[in-house]
C-alpha cells in the first residue's frame, strides 16, 4: 500500500482539503475541483480510498425491440 495520493480523477494535481473530523474519529479528504470526497477512519484507510481506480458505469442500453 502506497502512502501517496494519487491525483484525483478528474486530473485536478493541486492541494486537496483534508479534515480530522470530530477530534479523530474519522477524516476526510476533497477535490477543490470536482467536490469528490473521501471519508476513512485511518490515514492508510484515507489514501487506499483516494488512490482507488474510478468507478466506471455503462449507460443503460434501451432496446426498442
Amino acid at each position: 500500500m502506497s502512502n501517496e495520493l494519487l491525483p484525483c480523477h478528474c486530473g485536478y494535481q493541486g492541494a486537496l482539503a483534508g479534515i480530522d473530523h470530530q477530534a479523530g474519529c474519522y477524516l476526510s479528504l476533497a477535490c477543490p475541483e470536482c467536490n469528490r470526497e473521501v471519508t476513512a477512519f485511518t490515514m492508510g484507510g484515507l489514501v487506499e480510498s483516494w488512490n482507488k481506480p474510478a468507478e466506471t458505469t455503462q449507460p443503460e442500453v434501451i432496446s426498442n425491440d
